[in-house]
């Protein structure tokens, strides 16, 4: 079993405020690989792949300032949560998309 010596662990150094923000970024995560919040259907939960997916791929002004006060940097995220889809959605056998960021760079999605 890992032991973790909270003192070390980084979300123990968090303010709430970070914390909060880091949630915010997870469940979007975890929205834009599919996976459904208890209560949601099908429909809605499409719809808010769709949306989280959109948040993540643009990085838009509002997606920057939730990165930043989370104390993370946006780019990072970015890349790190893209990555992280692609990989979910490898394994559930979804196909991929190509999409244009906003930044001009071609992603395979």
């Amino acid at each position: 079993m890992i032991q973790i010596d909270r003192a070390e662990h980084p979300c123990e150094q968090m303010t709430g405020e970070q914390r909060l923000f880091v949630s915010v970024i997870l469940s979007a995560a975890r929205e834009a690989v599919g996976r459904l919040q208890a209560g949601d259907d099908r429909r809605r939960g499409a719809k808010s792949q769709k949306q989280a997916l959109e948040w993540f791929r643009e990085a838009d002004d509002d997606f920057k300032e939730v990165c930043l006060y989370a104390g993370l940097d946006p780019d990072c995220v970015q890349s790190g949560v893209l990555a992280y889809v692609d990989a979910e959605l490898a394994q559930t056998g979804k196909p991929k998309k190509r999409v244009r960021s906003r930044r001009g760079g071609a992603r395979v999605h």
